[in-house]
């Protein structure tokens, strides 16, 4: 109860502080922000990053408790915060939006997500305990499965079929899954080289990320006559 009362109704509240401070104390006009790319700008800066938070830990010394505890809040946190921002663009793009439409979005986006990455989980760990018994090939299933859950539930469910399902709250529900029970399901033997494999792509991941938004937002800085800063 916890992570969810700091992950969904913290951020959603800091969400809304921000919005109405871009709003109503710095006084933004709706030519440069609306109240709905306000909240969007508001999810985007309230939600943390599990990443950095993962590593801001190592080495304290806290309990395993609260080590979870701050952990799994921050992956709630990212979750719930990339909902906000679709349901501040619903808003932001639709001529006129609906409070039903609003609220199936925002079932949809996270409890879809939740229900298809528990699915996927389920599928995955069913892959990994029957057909698959070498350390390359455990690698490469965990590696597909991540990719397609995300691309089936932000691609083909949202844009094809019409049903907005995020692809963040789906891979972190796959994620929380394979890491509670489906974990379980891979050869004990090859389980120390997958997470070390995952480590690593998480390093490499946040090294490219730092480094391509440095290049873009040194580009439209440094670039003339813009009106991006």
């Amino acid at each position: 109860m916890q992570i969810f009362t700091l992950g969904v109704a913290c951020l959603f509240l800091n969400s809304c502080i921000i919005a109405f401070t871009i709003k109503s104390v710095l006084l933004y006009e709706d030519d440069y922000y609306t109240w709905s790319g306000a909240l969007m700008l508001g999810a985007v800066i309230a939600a943390q990053d599990p990443s950095t938070i993962q590593g801001a830990l190592k080495g304290t010394g806290i309990s395993k408790q609260f080590h979870a505890l701050i952990e799994n809040e921050s992956l709630v946190s990212f979750s719930i915060g990339t909902v906000i921002f679709t349901c501040g663009e619903y808003l932001l793009k639709t001529n006129h939006p609906t409070s039903s439409g609003l609220f199936w979005i925002f079932i949809t986006s996270t409890f879809g997500g939740i229900i298809l990455g528990i699915l996927i989980g389920i599928v995955t760990s069913l892959i990994l305990r029957k057909l698959f018994t070498e350390e390359t090939q455990v690698i490469n299933i965990t590696i597909i499965t991540g990719y397609f859950a995300f691309f089936f539930a932000e691609s083909y469910l949202s844009d094809t079929v019409g049903i907005k399902i995020s692809g963040t709250v789906t891979l972190i529900s796959l994620g929380l899954f394979m890491s509670g029970f489906g974990n379980t399901r891979i050869n004990a033997q090859f389980q120390h080289s997958v997470k070390d494999f995952w480590e690593y792509i998480l390093y490499f991941a946040k090294t490219l990320i730092f480094m391509f938004g440095g290049l873009i937002i040194g580009f439209y800085v440094l670039k003339e006559n813009n009106n991006y800063i």
